[in-house]
């Protein structure tokens, strides 16, 4: 079995000015133009599920901050137990 993924191909139009200008370049950088039009996907499908995934971190965020404002949550509950560890680790003399 191979390790190799499943290739597809993607044709798409472009300018003639703007893809001699890319293969000018790519040329330049000793590169096949697919290698780096791959490069290009693979940034921007990572950079969008970067941003997706901080948004989800964001909202969930919020929503323990929300909660944690109920005295009576759990996640009040550990704020003041995170708390109370605190204090005694800076009472003592060994931590300062």
């Amino acid at each position: 079995m191979s390790n190799t993924p499943k290739m597809d191909t993607f044709t798409f139009r472009i300018e003639s000015d703007l893809k001699a200008d890319f293969v000018k370049l790519v040329e330049s950088q000793n590169k096949p133009a697919g290698e780096i039009l791959r490069g290009f996907i693979r940034e921007l499908v990572s950079s969008k599920r970067q941003n997706e995934f901080l948004k989800q971190a964001r909202l969930q965020s919020k929503v323990i901050a929300t909660a944690a404002n109920s005295s009576n949550s759990d996640e009040a509950e550990v704020l003041r137990h995170l708390d109370r560890e605190f204090d005694e680790l800076s009472q003592r003399a060994d931590w300062q």
